[in-house]
């Protein structure tokens, strides 16, 4: 009676897990706050199937080596926490990174007999492209009047337009969160090209296909996160190298760098590439007035503030505190300490608060973590850590729930696809 009572029990909690998996995935492109609400609301129901009691559950194969380098990051970022200046802050981001030590814990005890890849997938990219469009249509109507929303920023209520819209997004910090999380569900589409075309056929799935893809990359184009587009030409770069032979790659390859190089030529000579080198000389001037290339002056603030603690960081939490006593000692405009502007790069960000040790062991992480991968898996990692390592350049991507829940689900994308590859070999 007791082991029916239990059998039950777990029943209902497995599929309560599952629901909520599919509800996260579908809001994955929502705000912060409803995400870290739907990821918590998941995790506590895995916990609640106690897969964790029974070791039967647990396993461990080459591929999991990769979620020991997750693992070792958190720990070198709580080893900081021992020296920071700021404790408090630096303790709420180690929070947020403890994340990545459950989502490690979910792979390695593993999920549900319910859950299945494919769903998952259909609901993911569903999810990205209706939230996305979600966004543009609340947009339109706070441009044309209609008080949805409490702006931080006075916006003219005019017949909105794309830029207007675009604009709106990024002023209220959701061009990263959204651009984001449309770019992966780009990457999840191909992997879920198979299932679908078995599912309803190859020329409604290639629709269909074709139909989401120009929706997401609209999406991401409008939404002015302009890092989401880099992305997209690197993911469609390693794809096609990816699908090509040896030579072919070594074609592709070059072809590559003779377009970059074209494109660096015009871009020397563009408006925008003058104001940078402009704003460049008033940085090793000291002459900051007028500035509005923000990122290079908060940049040129790491350089001269970096060798500090260039071995060691100054502590988990504390990077942002440093660059506003510089902008206070720096001839910066005020509104940089007012608004106590980021270092805007996960790589600057790491630098300054755990040292240069723990970048190289950052950079290692996004290099190596596909290495322990095979076949699909591997390369669906290839495109995850090319994303994150692409976007980190410009923005500090794991400063946010957005960006550390994202992560997870692209983990769990991983695991799942390289579990599925071992089941398929097992049966052939």
């Amino acid at each position: 009676m007791a082991q029916q009572i239990l059998d039950k029990y777990r029943s209902v909690i497995g599929y309560i897990n599952y629901v909520l998996c599919l509800v996260l995935l579908f809001f994955a492109s929502a705000q912060d706050s409803t995400l870290r609400f739907l990821f918590n609301a998941w995790i506590i129901s895995w916990a609640l199937e106690f897969r964790w009691l029974d070791m039967k559950n647990f396993t461990f194969r080459k591929y999991d080596k990769s979620l020991l380098l997750l693992l070792a990051f958190v720990g070198v970022e709580a080893l900081t926490l021992l020296w920071t200046s700021n404790v408090d802050y630096g303790v709420r981001r180690f929070v947020k990174h403890l994340y990545f030590v459950v989502i490690t814990l979910i792979c390695l005890f593993g999920v549900n007999e319910r859950y299945k890849l494919k769903s998952m997938m259909y609901v993911y990219v569903a999810g990205a492209v209706i939230v996305g469009c979600c966004y543009f249509i609340v947009v339109y109507h706070v441009l044309n009047g209609v008080a949805l929303s409490d702006l931080s920023h006075n916006y003219d209520l005019v017949m909105p337009s794309m830029s207007s819209m675009a604009d709106v997004i990024h002023h209220n910090k959701l061009h990263q969160n959204l651009g984001l999380s449309l770019t992966l569900a780009l990457v999840v589409v191909p992997f879920a090209r198979r299932s679908l075309i078995k599912d309803i056929g190859a020329l409604n799935a290639y629709v269909m296909i074709s139909f989401v893809v120009v929706v997401i990359i609209l999406c991401i184009f409008f939404s002015g996160c302009r890092s989401s587009l880099i992305v997209l030409f690197a993911c469609l770069l390693v794809g096609v190298m990816f699908r090509m032979r040896t030579k072919g790659r070594i074609w592709a390859l070059g072809i590559t760098m003779v377009l970059s190089i074209s494109l660096f030529s015009l871009l020397k000579h563009h408006p925008r590439s003058e104001n940078v080198s402009f704003e460049l000389s008033k940085c090793i001037t000291g002459n900051f007035e007028g500035n509005e290339e923000h990122r290079i002056m908060i940049w040129h603030g790491v350089f001269k503030i970096c060798s500090e603690s260039f071995f060691f960081g100054s502590g988990l939490g504390s990077s942002c505190d440093r660059l506003v006593e510089f902008y206070n000692r720096s001839n910066y405009p005020e509104y940089y300490a007012q608004l106590r502007l980021s270092s805007h790069s996960q790589y600057f960000e790491v630098l300054l608060e755990m040292g240069v040790f723990a970048l190289i062991g950052f950079v290692a992480l996004l290099a190596m973590f596909p290495y322990y991968f095979e076949g699909k898996a591997r390369m669906f990692a290839v495109f995850v850590m090319a994303m994150y390592a692409i976007q980190g350049l410009t923005d500090a991507i794991l400063g946010g729930c957005t960006g550390i829940m994202v992560f997870c689900i692209a983990v769990l994308f991983c695991m799942m696809l390289a579990n599925e590859q071992i089941k398929m070999e097992g049966k052939s």
